[in-house]
């Protein structure tokens, strides 16, 4: 059985004063004091109480979801300004379970200030609270391992009567993860703007391999400044980052991610549709730029990216490789795209629209493509090569592959294949014409 003994006293100026409050639900007891002043200013605050288990049974919570234990909670809150502006909670969790986690050991710890906004005062709250958890157990073995089982952390908060919200500090320690946050947040007259900075350095990312599912490793740090407007859902993102011996578990990316790296990027969303302003991605062996522009009539998107070495990816080749293009949508479902590139004496470029139809999707495009030395390809062709070789061609395929047709037109010179039979009918001048369907 629950009961509930409180006397509150009502002034004629508004105060409320609760001189004594008692609850007792048999595993849960609360005891204090209250009251507030004329304005709604707490005044006092003395309150201790928690969950205590009969027996060594732990105790179910009355939350929704999966069901939630503890052993035990305690609580201690107090505040009194007759005595000063100080005010100091202290809670703790003992035994927290739910299905797939296990936490032995749950605290929140602190203080701050507490003036009242009273006459030519202002009214004022602040906030230093650190909190931990410990003896974290996840049934995931992979979140297990990316997290360890210690974290915690610190907020620094701060609010002026009538102003924003200031989080001077938020931080998140955990293995091998450090990240901190410090912002201000607008009240709701404004859409609750939000100016926000978070930093966060990643070191031994191995750890969350199991997690993701890919063997990953290297160190990262990031950088997120934020401008948002979560009413309005307008928002300006800025991130900034670096690499260091990044790897995914693929032998060709890891080479080319290896070393120091970079990435920036920003997007942006306001009246006038969503953009991702710019993206850029530098290693020693690669740089990668893209930007991208979604409106309610349509997208368009451009990327640049440049392979200092071909051979770090294709065994076999070497020399620079650079690819850049345009992919434009428009307001009936049409897809225009532009495409060109080099490579180690070669080079290509390639136009065409992707149109939606009954059938899927119909792509016509246009290519042209020059070799100019066939040699740089033999290791890869496994066989000798040399000479050199222009193509143009258009095609039509359904997206499926049921129907395509295609034609073919080309120049070659003094082609050399290592066949014997062959090699002597295409030396010279030579001509390539042909049509498929």
């Amino acid at each position: 059985d629950a009961r509930l003994n409180a006397e509150v006293v009502r002034s004629d100026d508004g105060r409320i004063d609760v001189p004594s409050l008692a609850l007792d639900a048999g595993r849960l007891a609360l005891d204090g004091r209250l009251a507030l002043d004329s304005q709604g200013w707490p005044v006092l605050i003395d309150l201790r109480g928690g969950i205590t288990p009969l027996g060594q049974e732990p105790v179910l919570l009355p939350l929704s979801g999966p069901k939630t234990f503890v052993d035990g909670i305690d609580l201690v809150v107090g505040f009194d300004a007759s005595v000063g502006d100080d005010w100091r909670a202290d809670v703790g969790v003992q035994g927290f379970a739910r299905p797939g986690l296990m936490i032995d050991a749950l605290t929140l710890e602190g203080g701050g200030l507490l003036q009242a906004g009273a006459g030519a005062q202002t009214g004022a709250v602040t906030a230093q609270l650190n909190y931990a958890a410990s003896g974290l157990q996840l049934d995931d073995a992979g979140a297990a391992q990316a997290f360890g089982d210690t974290v915690g952390g610190e907020l620094v908060v701060s609010r002026l009567e009538g102003g924003m919200t200031n989080i001077s500090q938020l931080t998140l320690s955990g293995a091998g993860l450090d990240a901190r946050l410090e912002g201000t947040i607008a009240g709701p007259d404004a859409g609750f703007a939000t100016d926000a900075v978070l930093e966060a350095q990643i070191a031994g990312l191995e750890r969350f391999s199991a997690l993701i599912g890919q063997d990953i490793g290297g160190g990262a740090s990031l950088r997120v400044q934020a401008l948002m407007t979560p009413l309005d859902g307008l928002f300006d993102l800025r991130m900034s980052g670096e690499t260091d011996n990044l790897s995914v578990g693929i032998p060709e990316a890891d080479r080319v991610l290896a070393g120091s790296g970079t990435i920036t990027a920003q997007a942006v969303r306001d009246t006038a549709g969503t953009r991702l302003e710019s993206l850029s991605v530098r290693t020693d062996a690669a740089q990668i730029s893209a930007s991208a522009n979604l409106t309610s009539t349509g997208a368009d998107a451009r990327l640049n990216a440049r392979l200092a070495d071909v051979g770090l990816v294709v065994e076999g080749l070497s020399g620079p490789v650079m690819v850049g293009g345009t992919v434009a949508q428009l307001e009936m479902g049409a897809i225009d795209f532009a495409l060109e590139g080099t490579g180690p004496a070669a080079e290509f470029k390639t136009e065409g629209t992707v149109n939606p139809t009954e059938l899927g999707q119909t792509v016509n495009a246009n290519l042209t493509a020059q070799v100019s030395d066939l040699s740089r390809y033999a290791t890869v062709a496994g066989r000798p090569l040399s000479g050199s070789v222009a193509l143009e061609g258009t095609g039509v395929v359904l997206s499926d592959g049921s129907r395509f047709s295609a034609t073919i037109n080309g120049q070659t010179l003094d082609i050399v294949t290592g066949i014997e039979r062959l090699d002597p009918l295409l030396a010279g001048a030579g001509t390539i014409a042909g049509s498929f369907a």
